[in-house]
């Protein structure tokens, strides 16, 4: 019987993360579908892998294999902003609203599994989380430690950067 409850309730979230991805594409109902999909994350059911630069910069984050020009720099960069969002020195986008804060919570105690966090650790999600977490820091510090190189070459600021960032700003 109790299989047949753990069946139905991976069902039903399956089926409810499936409309809340298809209701739009704004932040709103991304977090929403984060909220409900929540528990097969932390059963380790569903799984996103760590991207291929992050891995990367996590083995080797303050790592210079070969000689840098500014166009190798400056993509490699762009590609951990594309990854990261937008660094400390750049415009930020408005963040949630209360009402979408507190819509969010709810939805994610509705589906909260009991006892979350001995089944996180028992699933292996809390060490893929932490996993994670060590490769976006480290994706940081060599997006600090690229724009770092680039100055030092006199390389121009990334299109996307705010002031202070690159030469004589």
């Amino acid at each position: 019987m109790a299989k047949v409850r753990i069946l139905l309730l991976v069902a039903t979230m399956l089926g409810l993360s499936a409309c809340a991805s298809t209701a739009g594409t704004d932040r709103a109902s991304d977090r929403g579908a984060e909220a409900v999909t929540r528990p097969l994350r932390d059963l380790s059911l569903v799984q996103s892998p760590v991207p291929d630069e992050l891995a990367a910069a996590a083995a080797a984050p303050y790592g210079v294999e070969r000689q840098r020009d500014c166009s190798t720099l400056l993509a490699e960069i762009a590609v951990l902003d594309s990854l990261l969002g937008p660094d400390i020195d750049q415009s930020r986008a408005k963040g949630p609203g209360f009402a979408e804060d507190t819509a969010v919570a709810a939805l994610q105690s509705l589906f909260d599994l009991p006892f979350r966090g001995v089944i996180r650790r028992i699933s292996g999600a809390e060490r893929l989380d932490r996993d994670k977490a060590r490769a976006v820091l480290s994706g940081m510090v060599r997006r600090g430690y690229l724009k770092g190189l680039a100055r030092a070459a006199d390389c121009p600021p990334p299109a996307t950067a705010g002031p202070g960032v690159g030469t004589g700003n």
